[in-house]
């Protein structure tokens, strides 16, 4: 709005009665989202935020459901510079490289011409470029930086706009039609990319989804990869209107969590979560979620796997879904160039992987696993999954690879970090029970140094220096435990019997009430500052 009114906003005369107008008519512009609550309020399948309630509509002009993804990440200034370097790859993609000098050509030519205009459009290009990849705190992994391209679009407007003055200068000097190869050029060569047509994946995976659920179930979703297409499938193809979908966000669906849902902290939304699942087990109704659904963080609900997803009430019953699938192109290289593909294709391995272990094929098995990780390896949850399901199996060493490998992708992947640390609390808790210490505290090392924000490897270290005679080492790792997880009851617990056996008694009478504040109920704490305080 701004570049082509550029001579309007800044035309000398009745400048300032301009800049009025033209605010006007940019609000005109953004009145188009009060159109979110009139269409909330007829109840739509897809009521995004539920945005007839003003809190809610004004949460989602401030985009607080975005806000921890977008501003709550911790980041360096190195990857800032990985995010610079990946928009000049993009922007080179965008124009196709050989039209960038044109680019940079047409931007010499609109200095010439026009340099108010032309310092104008610079600035816009560095605050929808640079500007943003500086303010946002998005990690640099494949998920996220898929989700930032959107972001740069203005910028790449600015670089067309530039293009055309490059163009414009050169048409001084030759014939229109020696342009005409630039146009086709790009087409040509980006045919593939953007042709769709025989591209079957999204539309087969989300069928599916739908034949593997039975008559009435709940459905709960995980990400845009099923979220939209199950939307499709079901409100404007008419297939299986009897399922009903939710999201752990309650935002595209139906939101079962509670109209206040959004103004929630990140714990209150997980309990509410919980709860409201725990209240669908208890109806006759069939409950199945995806992959990657916070339905599985309920650890005390035994799942089974049903061909692509999870029922959360097992029904004993073992069909093989594999038979009705429709699958194709799953391994077409010109498809997977895409983010989510990959997530699909990795997907569909991942599942026939643990169907070859429950058929007990487990060299099948392992290949799976290996062609999930070749397909989407770049994928947050893949590695850490495999490595997850190889470690359940008992296959030790093959999902420490996989937890590995995942960290090696993506550094920022506490998930993968953080079992890979569980791992190693189990070998040295291992060799702690056999009264191996050395070997014990060689492991939990070990655990620190790969995830160092868990609190549970400087406990069982704490416990280790304890039963070596090394109290003061002891006190130091509880310490440490307890300043990474206050509420670490076991840390403050053997703190205050470590201040025990060095007779430091302010410290135990300290630690053993912040036990009882956080358990009332635990005794040996109790009895002890009983005794203490006789």
């Amino acid at each position: 709005f701004i570049v082509f009114y550029w001579e309007i906003l800044f035309e000398k005369r009745n400048f300032w009665k301009r800049i009025l107008a033209s605010f006007i008519f940019l609000l005109f512009g953004l009145s188009v989202i009060l159109f979110m609550p009139v269409r909330s309020i007829a109840q739509p399948f897809m009521d995004w935020g539920n945005t007839e309630i003003f809190s809610n509509f004004i949460a989602q002009i401030r985009r607080v459901q975005y806000k921890t993804f977008e501003f709550g990440q911790t980041v360096t200034l190195f990857t800032k510079f990985q995010f610079i370097k990946y928009f000049l790859k993009l922007a080179g993609e965008q124009f196709t490289y050989y039209l960038i000098p044109f680019v940079l050509l047409g931007l010499i030519n609109l200095w010439k011409l026009l340099k108010k205009f032309c310092i104008f459009t610079v600035l816009l290009f560095l605050i929808n470029s640079l500007g943003l990849i500086f303010i946002l705190k998005f990690q640099f992994n494949p998920q996220q930086s898929s989700v930032v391209e959107v972001y740069y679009l203005p910028a790449y407007t600015i670089m067309a706009i530039w293009l055309y003055f490059g163009i414009l200068y050169l048409s001084k000097f030759v014939k229109t039609f020696i342009f005409l190869p630039f146009i086709i050029l790009p087409l040509i060569t980006n045919f593939n990319y953007n042709n769709k047509r025989n591209n079957f994946i999204a539309y087969d995976y989300s069928s599916n989804i739908l034949k593997s659920l039975p008559k009435e179930a709940h459905f709960f979703s995980s990400g845009d990869n099923q979220m939209f297409l199950l939307s499709y499938q079901q409100w404007c193809l008419n297939n299986r209107k009897d399922l009903s979908f939710y999201t752990d966000t309650g935002l595209l669906f139906k939101n079962i969590f509670g109209s206040d849902f959004f103004q929630l902290t990140k714990e209150e939304k997980r309990m509410r979560r919980e709860y409201v699942q725990r209240e669908l087990l208890k109806q006759s109704r069939p409950v199945y979620f995806s992959l990657g659904s916070s339905f599985s963080n309920l650890r005390d609900i035994k799942s089974e796997i049903t061909g692509i997803v999870f029922r959360a009430k097992p029904s004993g019953l073992n069909y093989d879904m594999w038979q009705i699938y429709a699958i194709r192109d799953i391994d077409n290289k010109n498809y997977l160039t895409e983010y989510l593909l990959r997530d699909v294709a990795a997907q569909y391995h991942y599942f026939l992987a643990e169907k070859y272990y429950i058929d007990k094929n487990i060299n099948e098995m392992l290949r799976e696993f290996d062609i999930a990780g070749n397909a989407g390896g770049d994928v947050e949850w893949v590695f850490n999954n495999i490595g997850i399901s190889l470690r359940e199996k008992g296959f030790s060493d093959d999902a420490i690879k996989n937890f590995q490998k995942g960290i090696e992708i993506n550094p920022y992947d506490d998930n993968s970090k953080n079992n890979l640390a569980f791992m190693y609390l189990g070998f040295g808790y291992e060799k702690f029970q056999k009264k191996k210490y050395d070997d014990a505290v060689d492991f939990y090392k070990k655990a620190i140094e790969i995830s160092p924000q868990l609190a549970d490897p400087h406990g069982y270290l704490g416990v280790v220096y304890e039963q070596m005679n090394q109290n003061e080492l002891a006190i130091s790792e509880y310490q440490k435990a307890i300043s990474l997880k206050y509420d670490y009851i076991d840390a403050h617990y053997n703190l205050g019997v470590a201040y025990w056996k060095i007779k430091n008694w302010t410290g135990v009478i300290q630690e053993f009430e912040t036990v009882l504040q956080l358990n009332p109920e635990h005794q040996q704490a109790r009895k002890y500052l009983t005794m203490l305080k006789k």
